[in-house]
């Protein structure tokens, strides 16, 4: 037993998260029936820290700055602000009662600022110095991921009465379709999140092989909610509205803006 322990122990620093859970799995076997539930428990905390760290230090293996971190927040606030502006303050002046201005406000607060900000807090859960700070990362994380779908939702909400408002028909562009992928996918990744947060795992009795798969796949899910968020933000800057309100260079500059910020909350590792 002491023997299958050392090497999953060692598994945690060799990159072999998979091993660490078989040698586990077989501790718990060996183990008297008594203890079984003793041994699920041993060292659960390195064994969550590999894989955070099997998940979520994936991609690359370069470390934002704490430089880099404030400006990814500067940029991200620069950008809700920018489309806060555009949206209601255009030539046709400020209308409190236009429901489409608060379609892109909503839409950039909720992917540009709150979602790359849950991403960044999240990647930092892995490094937390004491439970404490665990758990207080992964409440922050949780509270901004449950502002990112506030915001998304508002987003939806007001291109959906301004529709209904004109007569137009719903979902007939390329970029209405990417933003209702998006916002599926945005809510399973949610659904998922909150199933581990709120410990239903552990509840519902399911194995440790099992949870580091449920937290493996709300990641991916995250990285295919940023992407066709991304996409579809793209495909919103072709539309007439963008290029009524910015000008072609003004709308290179946040299609590249916002990839840049993406990329950097999903492939860079944070800084501790």
């Amino acid at each position: 037993l002491q023997f299958l322990y050392l090497i999953g122990s060692r598994a945690r620093w060799a990159g072999c998260p998979s091993l660490l859970l078989v040698t586990r799995a077989q501790a718990a076997i060996f183990l008297p029936s008594n203890n079984k539930k003793m041994a699920a428990m041993i060292n659960i905390k390195e064994l969550n820290d590999t894989l955070g760290e099997s998940v979520k230090g994936n991609g690359s293996s370069v470390t934002k700055s704490k430089f880099m971190q404030q400006a990814q927040r500067v940029v991200c606030a620069a950008l809700v602000l920018l489309f806060g502006y555009v949206a209601h303050f255009g030539p046709a002046g400020f209308n409190w009662q236009e429901p489409f201005q608060y379609h892109p406000s909503f839409m950039v607060l909720g992917y540009g600022l709150l979602m790359v900000e849950g991403i960044s807090t999240g990647k930092l859960i892995s490094k937390a110095p004491s439970m404490k700070d665990r758990k207080a990362l992964l409440a922050k994380h949780m509270w901004f991921l449950t502002a990112t779908i506030i915001a998304v939702l508002g987003a939806y909400a007001a291109i959906y009465m301004s529709k209904n408002a004109k007569g137009k028909p719903h979902l007939t562009t390329w970029h209405a379709y990417g933003g209702i992928t998006a916002i599926v996918v945005l809510v399973l990744q949610s659904l998922l999140g909150y199933f581990i947060y709120f410990q239903l795992p552990a509840k519902f009795d399911l194995s440790i092989a099992v949870r580091a798969q449920l937290k493996r796949a709300h990641w991916y899910l995250a990285i295919a909610s940023s992407l066709v968020g991304v996409a579809a933000l793209w495909l919103g800057l072709a539309s007439n509205f963008a290029a009524v309100k910015l000008a072609p260079f003004t709308r290179f500059v946040i299609a590249a803006a916002f990839g840049a910020l993406h990329g950097m909350a999903m492939f860079y590792r944070e800084a501790p």
